[in-house]
């Protein structure tokens, strides 16, 4: 599976490669559930995210997956 790391969120649900539908990973959410709420660094928890190869999007069509670095 390709990987893309972009800046900002700002993929409006369409992947960058084909055009074709994302769809968010729910595994994010699980993530910041679990994440001691009385820290909140959200910088630690994305980089967790990110050393584990966790997508924040996947393309539907061709299976890219998309790093977001910012909200």
């Amino acid at each position: 599976m390709k990987n893309i790391i972009v800046e900002k969120d700002n993929l409006n649900n369409t992947c960058t490669e084909c055009g074709a539908k994302l769809e968010y990973n729910d595994e994010w959410d699980d993530m910041f559930d679990r994440y001691d709420q009385t820290t909140p660094n959200f910088d630690m928890v994305t980089n967790r995210l990110y050393q584990d190869g966790i997508p924040k999007y996947k393309c539907t069509k061709c299976k890219v997956a998309f790093l977001v670095a910012h909200r």
